[in-house]
């Protein structure tokens, strides 16, 4: 049941924050493994077009990885085949570092709040004493 409601909480976060796209593709990444962009856009009935651009998206952010395979031992992007991937550890981690950077600042927006709001609050203080002596 943890492991249904992590999966759950992890394709809601890649939801809101890019797309229904996306969560579907980390989807399929989790559930077949390594493919290419092609297979994917195949797979997510998507563009190849856009899967690229989603993909590349999903890179910048750290939830999926890439592998790149050369046929030969000569760098040469045109032969090489890459291949998408999700690391399960590394994409939970991204989650929880995700989780961490929000309650940081909500903490610190409540503390901002605070300092803003110490002079209401004394003067609400003040107008209920005045008032109880009245």
């Amino acid at each position: 049941i943890l492991g249904y409601l992590r999966q759950r909480a992890l394709h809601q976060m890649i939801l809101d924050h890019h797309g229904e796209v996306a969560a579907r593709i980390v989807s399929i990444l989790q559930s077949k493994g390594h493919l290419d962009a092609d297979a994917i856009a195949d797979a997510a009935m998507v563009p190849a077009k856009d899967v690229r651009e989603i993909l590349h998206r999903l890179y910048k952010a750290n939830y999926i990885s890439l592998l790149v395979l050369q046929q030969s031992k000569q760098y040469n992007p045109s032969n090489a085949y890459y291949l998408w991937h999700v690391e399960n550890d590394r994409l939970f981690q991204k989650v929880t570092d995700n989780v961490c950077k929000a309650y940081l600042h909500l903490r610190l927006r409540r503390r901002h709040e605070m300092e803003l709001g110490k002079d209401w609050v004394e003067r609400a203080k003040e107008q209920t004493i005045v008032d109880e002596n009245e």
